[in-house]
């Protein structure tokens, strides 16, 4: 049995590992038949966590649902990558302020990514 955290951990792995997908389509059609970025094994596994992810009917706070929680990470963590890349970035209070509004800080999952943000911090220094 998955709990949040783990699936916040999966959600997460699935962006670091480039297998991105809507989870209302299949990930087998997505990530294997389609785009061939996967095995069939992986892509099977991985729509079996995807469906166990919401059969636990988690409360996903403010994003509603898995999907939901899902593109809002994997929007800010390709935001901040485009900011770690620019000339020019924008402030770390800019980019504060959106994490903020996108990922709780009393989750150990979320707080992981809020890691990377310090990162980007530090860079600026």
């Amino acid at each position: 049995m998955i709990n949040i955290q783990q699936a916040k951990k999966f959600i997460r792995e699935l962006d670091e590992q480039k297998l991105t997908f809507h989870f209302d389509d299949s990930a087998v059609d997505c990530l294997y038949e389609t785009s061939k970025v996967t095995t069939l094994k992986k892509a099977k596994a991985i729509q079996k966590t995807v469906d166990e992810i919401y059969e636990a009917n988690f409360d996903w706070g403010k994003h509603g649902c898995p999907i939901g929680y899902a593109l809002s990470v994997w929007k800010w963590v390709k935001d901040l990558e485009k900011e770690m890349q620019d000339p020019k970035p924008r402030s770390y209070t800019t980019l504060y302020e959106k994490f903020m509004n996108t990922l709780d800080m009393e989750d150990e999952e979320d707080y992981c990514l809020y890691e990377r943000l310090i990162q980007f911090k530090e860079s600026q220094s």
